[in-house]
């Protein structure tokens, strides 16, 4: 029989002391039980030395020096250890663990050898918490959050004191151990977690103490959480890897950010710019993200190479820290080290995240993802597994791609018995749901343009022929050989065959979960051309296997010297120009590119005040982006001329081009790049005359050919005669999505705004009343009284959590303010289009989306409803919050939309807060 020492630490437990010692000796009559107590002046030590007359088992620790809870545990550990446990509890003796749930803790750690720890959880399913206190039960819900995220204990219960060890677990982290006080708890877990151990969930129920209060407060509490970051940090700075790990990173960091302002914009990023100026809620050729996220970027730090970098610098560097995570918790941290070392210099991977691409931002939510639900494969947590949902879905606003996140996290699903069940319930559903939802404003977007971004970027990978041709197999591969760095490629694929074959011991996680996309883009590899950087995400998550195909790492060293030199020698080549390019690739897409375009702005900035009523024309997209860019050094405190191209394909263009219509009979200036003949497409052109008025040049250095831009005048644009090959009408006519709901919002405040009832002083009494029970110093305390009539007991744990929820939504309501900036109605129409508008009160220029009146009246409607539970509450605080959202229109200050947004955010972030509260009750 093995033995079992259970441990508790006391401090004025004197009430409890003898039921506690009685029951763990009702169900474990032979253990041994030892008390630690910290020299209680109520007199507990007294009364155990009593029940040791009683129970020959019992052992009692007295500590007169260095009192705490810390110390207590530790003292505790130590005298199991000296008592030969093979089995330790430790628990509380306050009878808020109940001793008769020993016995099933017990059970599972000696039947599950790979079992070390067993933890009593009050929150997994069959567990529950008897505390009453509602805000003490919301601050051990925001504790585990915290400690959770901070920590990354694979536990869900973080907090628990119930817990059963094997002899090893103890003998291992004893001397580690240091605190003095409650965080022991944390300290304890975490260092498990540290070494590897195994932990087990079983469900408990919690109890409220018997006799006697909590020691804990809010001092301890806070004193407790920056415990948990010190711990974590400290932790982190013991592993010379880590040291190491922080150092690569910080320096490769600041590099990428000295490197990203030394040179031009790329085509690509000069067009996923333009996405910034017309924002909206997807676009042909791409997602929306990666226009959301320059277009915040730059309003922060300006319109300028570092405003567009911004962005890629902070993805990359999320990106490496996150995939570091992941092999440090599946490898450990030398392989976690070598790994991100490795990653960070592959050529593809270092020069992506300087520039902002959305592969980029792909990058960072493809780790973020993979590392989360890594996670929910160790714990089964659901909440990790909704957070999957999120990110899933964030992911495909940056890349369509992303959908082999999903396919991936099927596939592990579907290998792993335990998982399967998951696909029968609900859960697994509402991680598609949360996911779809996210990405419903790209679906929305493609069903107004008849899906031509889904068919675009399907047949752009897929195409429309059955091929198999084995050299497009093989260009295929040297393409992403080339960008990942042909050594490292090669390595990849040994690695991949070793893993799968060869080496059967090793964690193959990482290679299921990319296995179904690398099989589809082999697949295509056979059929279209690919770009290289499609499938390059998938590779980089196999760089830690290389690590395992020779015990010295040589082939790690070589591909990581190789990566190295070729990464230098393109950060070199286009920096400085150190070698020639050769006349006959003038027209490819090399470093010279990137330079030049500053020359061309500059002189359409002259010709644009010669000829200012002309409007900008181009013939590819790369130009029209780059040129307009180049013209905002110029136009830093007025509006941007647009630049409008017209090309003989389908591109993003043929949707911006919508503004087109009203330069008929203007003239244009024309502006070509000499990489492409403008003959072709100018002289289609339905202008009168076109004339050739300026040719400049640009040559960075005598090694790379010389760049050529030609600007034509052409009067009297016939837009009407405009050829359909140049002009897609299909979308041409159509309204953007968020420029049509925009013309909406304008009609409707019209309509309503000019209505002959505002002359009428009681219409407009009405309509200031109401607006202003939507202000906060107004509707809080109505809540709060009314909180008060409903139930006087509850009230101030319920007024808090109301405040907290008001507090917090109210952040996200000033956050999503400054990110759209937009205008109210009254300098819409009054300030810019100079039309008079009726307003009622304050007259607000500035931060129209959403209405914050509209979100604190719905989401005291939805508080309200929650607490009261009777249906004509319900419709009166509804009806009442609608008529507040409807007044910020008619009194001027808000567009409907912007109602809209505060109900949306009002209904769902309460609704999402009273979750939790309940979770938590």
């Amino acid at each position: 029989m093995k033995n079992i020492v259970v441990f508790t630490p006391t401090y004025n437990e004197v009430d409890n002391i003898e039921t506690f010692v009685r029951q763990v000796f009702e169900v474990l009559p032979y253990c041994k039980l030892v008390v630690v107590d910290d020299n209680s002046p109520d007199g507990t030590a007294q009364k155990v030395e009593q029940l040791k007359k009683i129970y020959p088992n019992l052992y009692l620790v007295v500590r007169k020096d260095k009192r705490g809870r810390g110390y207590a545990g530790i003292e505790g550990f130590k005298k199991c250890i000296e008592l030969g446990a093979d089995i330790i509890v430790e628990m509380d003796a306050d009878l808020s663990h109940s001793p008769y749930e020993l016995p099933k803790l017990i059970e599972v750690l000696e039947k599950n050898l790979e079992v070390d720890i067993v933890v009593g959880s009050r929150y997994i399913e069959g567990g529950k918490d008897q505390q009453r206190s509602v805000l003490r039960k919301l601050i051990s819900l925001f504790s585990r959050v915290y400690i959770k995220l901070l920590t990354g204990i694979p536990i869900i219960d973080v907090t628990s004191g119930y817990k059963v060890y094997r002899r090893k677990v103890i003998e291992t982290i004893l001397p580690y151990l240091s605190a003095s006080d409650p965080f022991i708890v944390t300290e304890v877990n975490y260092i498990c977690k540290m070494f590897n151990f195994k932990f087990f969930e079983v469900p408990i129920e919690f109890h409220k103490r018997l006799y006697g209060k909590s020691k804990l407060s809010v001092t301890k509490l806070l004193k407790y959480l920056f415990k948990v970051k010190l711990l974590v940090i400290n932790w982190f700075f013991k592993d010379k890897y880590n040291i190491f790990f922080t150092k690569i990173l910080v320096l490769s960091t600041i590099l990428k950010f000295l490197l990203s302002g030394m040179f031009g914009l790329t085509d690509d990023e000069s067009h996923y710019w333009q996405y910034a100026q017309y924002l909206d809620f997807s676009y042909y050729d791409h997602p929306p993200l990666v226009g959301y996220l320059i277009y915040l970027s730059t309003k922060i730090f300006g319109n300028n190479l570092y405003g567009v970098r911004i962005p890629a610098i902070f993805c990359s560097t999320v990106a490496i820290i996150y995939f570091y995570r992941l092999i440090k918790e599946i490898f450990g941290s030398q392989t976690a080290l070598y790994s991100s070392l490795l990653l960070n210099f592959i050529p593809i991977s270092f020069v992506g995240s300087i520039i902002t691409i959305p592969e980029t931002l792909l990058g960072m939510f493809w780790m973020m993802y993979t590392f989360y639900f890594y996670k929910f494969v160790l714990t089964e947590d659901v909440w990790v597994l909704y957070f999957c949902g999120m990110l899933l879905g964030v992911a495909l606003l940056a890349k369509y791609t992303a959908v082999f996140l999903f396919i991936g996290s099927v596939f592990i699903i579907l290998i792993t018995p335990k998982l399967r069940k998951l696909l029968l319930k609900k859960d697994f559903y509402v991680y598609c749901l949360i996911s779809v939802i996210i990405f419903s404003p790209v679906i929305l977007w493609n069903i107004v343009h008849k899906f031509v971004s889904f068919k675009y970027q399907f047949g752009h990978a897929i195409g429309t022929k059955i091929l198999f041709s084995l050299k497009t197999f093989v260009e295929n591969f040297g393409f992403q050989a080339g960008y990942i760095s042909p050594v490292v490629f090669v390595l990849l694929w040994y690695s991949i065959i070793y893993v799968f074959f060869v080496k059967k011991d090793i964690n193959r996680f990482l290679l299921y979960f990319v296995l179904p996309g690398i099989i589809f883009f082999i697949g295509l590899s056979f059929k279209n051309k690919l770009l290289p950087h499609w499938p390059a995400v998938l590779y980089f998550m196999l760089v830690p296997y290389i690590q395992f195909l020779d015990k010295k790492r040589t082939l790690y060293y070589i591909s990581l010297v190789s990566s190295i030199l070729i990464t230098s020698f393109v950060i070199l080549i286009s920096l400085f120009g150190i070698i020639k390019i050769p006349e006959k690739y003038h027209n490819a897409d090399t470093p010279d590119k990137l330079y030049g375009w500053e020359v061309a702005a500059s002189e359409l900035n002259i010709l644009l005040s010669k000829y200012p009523s002309s409007f900008v024309l181009t013939h590819k997209y790369f130009v029209a982006g780059q040129i307009r860019f180049g013209l905002t050094k110029y136009f830093k405190n007025n509006k941007i001329p647009e630049v409008f191209c017209i090309d003989d394909y389908l591109n993003q263009y043929d949707f911006w081009n919508r503004n087109l219509s009203k330069y008929d009979g203007k003239n244009a200036i024309y502006v070509t790049e000499g990489r492409f003949p403008e003959e072709n497409i100018l002289d289609k052109l339905p202008f009168k005359e076109k004339k050739m008025v300026s040719i400049v040049s640009f040559r960075k250095n005598k090694f790379w050919p010389q760049r050529v831009f030609k600007f034509y005048i052409c009067k009297n644009f016939m837009y009407k005669n405009l050829s359909k090959e140049f002009l897609q009408q299909e979308y041409n006519n159509t309204t953007s999505v968020t420029e049509y709901f925009r013309n909406y919002d304008k009609l409707i405040f019209l309509t309503i705004n000019q209505s002959k009832m505002y002359q009428r002083k009681w219409f407009r009494t009405i309509w200031y009343i109401l607006t202003n029970l939507g202000n906060g110093a107004i509707l809080v305390p109505i809540i709060i009284l009314l909180l008060f009539l409903v139930d006087n007991k509850k009230f101030v744990s319920e007024s808090i959590i109301f405040i907290i929820i008001v507090l917090l939504g109210g952040g996200i309501i000033q956050l999503l303010k400054f990110i759209f900036d937009k205008p109210r109605p009254l300098k819409l129409f009054q300030d810019i289009l100079h039309q008079p508008v009726n307003v009622i009160g304050e007259q607000l220029r500035e931060f129209g989306f959403p209405s914050g009146h509209t979100f604190l009246a719905f989401a005291s409607a939805v508080y309200i409803s929650d607490k009261v539970r009777k249906k004509y509450v319900t419709v009166l605080a509804f009806v009442l919050a609608f008529l507040i959202g409807i007044s910020r229109v008619l009194v001027g200050a808000h567009f409907l939309s912007d109602v809209i947004g505060g109900i949306i955010v009002g209904i769902l972030f309460t609704w999402l807060c009273l979750k939790v509260k309940h979770e938590v009750l």
